[in-house]
């Protein structure tokens, strides 16, 4: 006969393996990032820690994606995507953040902007004749 405390203990596995199962992905996901950091692609990186912070059921896990998504947009120049990720990780997960080193990054980027720095505000990709309108750009086009 099973006794409740089998029973108990083999749901508590399952729910572990059901949780675990999504920090497995973000880890994946969290690796292919670092390994296109480290290559210098810093722009796709961020792409990775993010599918890695949306995957993750850990809050350790979603604010360590979200600092390495920082620290790649940093490196990309992405100025406003740094901003707002700082934001969010300043609100979500306050107790994983270096507030004093993120709040100077904060008036850094500030500054930045005082001075007339700019991110792009879209990656086009362009055609060596500059009379070709392809209708598929047309949702990237400023208003």
């Amino acid at each position: 006969m099973i006794s409740g405390k089998q029973i108990f203990l083999a749901l508590a596995l399952s729910v572990c393996s059901i949780v675990s199962a999504g920090d497995k992905e973000a880890e994946a996901f969290y690796q292919q990032g670092y390994e296109l950091y480290q290559k210098g692609d810093y722009y796709d990186a961020s792409k990775r820690f993010e599918e890695a912070g949306i995957e993750a059921d850990s809050p350790v896990i979603k604010a360590n994606s979200l600092k390495a998504r920082i620290a790649a947009y940093q490196m990309s120049k992405l100025l406003f995507k740094e901003f707002n990720a700082i934001e969010e990780l300043l609100e979500r997960f306050p107790e994983y953040a270096d507030f004093s080193t993120l709040a100077s990054r904060e008036y850094e980027i500030a500054e930045a902007y005082f001075k007339g720095e700019r991110e792009p505000k879209y990656n086009l990709p362009f055609t060596d004749n500059p009379c070709v309108c392809n209708a598929s750009l047309i949702p990237f086009s400023p208003n």
